[in-house]
């Protein structure tokens, strides 16, 4: 296995990192105080928490917002969310925000996203499909073949996903990334580690994904090791979330590995393993 110190990120310049967060802090601060109702602060309070190093008033703020929320969309609010436990809530206020909005493809995402985190498959499954009549797309059809494909895996349909697999909408790293799932779900431990070997050859991969990718093959202490690395750099939680939930399995890595993100998580309560673990045979833990 590749070592993580080999793939540390470099140019990092922390001084002007530093005065970036505090004017992005200052700018959501206002935001909160400025908005014109109770949601609206919220949406600006749940960024600043999530890019700070306290989240335990999230709870409160999330809860708020799938409470009282209607038309209201924000990316990292949606992230924020699927952190949190899945519940018919937070699915309960995406349907709301499609009835809407029902053109807006971001508030349909949101919505497939909340149902597979739900694991109600059923529904999801004709959502996708009531999405592809009206003709609501991704922009990304390499983004919109992983949503599919991912309920697919969820329902162990593996023959259906290599057939979508094959497909030339896909780019070359979601399709080798995929097979990589699919093998390493199969228990093809030899055809996985070829496709992992791929993508961790990628120049520009994400340090959490390079832990992601180990922790398919079952490679607990590599998994480990990347984890920590990206641990170290500048919000790492948020950096964590994309890969663990792409990932699909379970905990990719020992929480006490991360600090860091183990204390935003322990803060807000947030459940670790992450939900949706497809339970990967070469992954013991």
């Amino acid at each position: 296995a590749a070592r993580a110190s080999e793939g540390a990120e470099t140019g990092f310049d922390e001084e002007a990192f530093i005065a970036a967060r505090s004017e992005h802090s200052r700018l959501l601060e206002l935001a909160e105080e400025t908005a014109p109702d109770n949601v609206r602060a919220a949406v600006a309070r749940a960024n600043r928490i999530l890019f700070s190093d306290d989240w335990s008033r999230a709870p409160t703020v999330l809860s708020l917002i799938v409470r009282e929320g209607n038309c209201i969309e924000d990316n990292y609010v949606s992230s924020f969310l699927l952190m949190a436990p899945p519940s018919q809530r937070t699915v309960d206020f995406r349907a709301r925000q499609v009835a809407c909005d029902p053109l807006n493809p971001v508030a349909w995402t949101s919505y497939e996203d909340a149902l597979f985190a739900a694991e109600q498959f059923e529904t999801l499954t004709a959502i996708m499909q009531q999405r592809n009549e009206r003709r609501i797309f991704d922009s990304d059809p390499s983004r919109r073949a992983f949503r599919e494909v991912r309920t697919l895996f969820a329902l162990r349909e593996f023959d259906e996903v290599e057939r979508r697999i094959q497909g030339p909408s896909l780019d070359g790293p979601t399709r080798t990334f995929l097979m990589l799932q699919l093998e390493a779900l199969r228990g093809n431990r030899e055809s996985a580690t070829r496709y992992a070997e791929d993508m961790l050859a990628l120049p520009r991969l994400p340090t959490p994904y390079r832990a992601t990718i180990h922790a398919m093959l079952g490679d607990r202490e590599s998994a480990n090791e990347w984890a920590t690395l990206a641990d170290d750099q500048p919000l790492s939680p948020l950096r964590f979330h994309s890969a663990v939930t792409t990932c699909m399995c379970g905990a990719p890595f020992d929480l006490d590995a991360t600090p860091n993100l183990a204390a935003r998580y322990r803060e807000a309560g947030f459940p670790w393993p992450p939900p949706n673990d497809l339970e990967f045979p070469l992954k013991d833990w």
